[in-house]
C-alpha cells in the first residue's frame, strides 16, 4: 500500500508560516486579506513594470529579390540614358 505524506497533512501550519514570514522580513496573508495583499503588491517599489524591446535589423543585402530588382532597374536606366545620349 502506497503512503503519501501530502495526504496526511491537509491543513497549513499557521504558526510555522508566521514564523517563516517573520524570519524573512515578510508578511503572511490569508484569504480574507486579498485586497490588502493586492494593494501591497501594487504599491511596492520592487515590482515596477519593465518594458523590453527586441529590435531585429536585417540588411538589404539579405533580400536577394530586392537586390536583383534594384540592380536591374539601375542597369536599365543607365542603358537607356546611354542609348539616348543623355550621359
Amino acid at each position: 500500500m502506497e503512503y503519501n505524506i501530502e495526504e496526511q497533512f491537509l491543513n497549513a501550519d499557521v504558526a510555522k508560516l508566521k514564523q517563516l514570514a517573520a524570519n524573512t522580513s515578510g508578511k503572511s496573508y490569508f484569504v480574507n486579506n486579498v485586497d490588502e495583499l493586492i494593494s501591497e503588491l501594487v504599491n511596492n517599489e520592487h515590482y515596477k513594470p519593465i518594458q523590453k524591446s527586441n529590435k531585429n535589423t536585417v540588411p538589404l543585402i539579405d533580400w536577394k529579390y530586392l537586390l536583383v530588382f534594384l540592380i536591374l532597374t539601375l542597369s536599365a536606366e543607365w542603358f537607356l540614358r546611354k542609348y539616348n545620349g543623355l550621359i
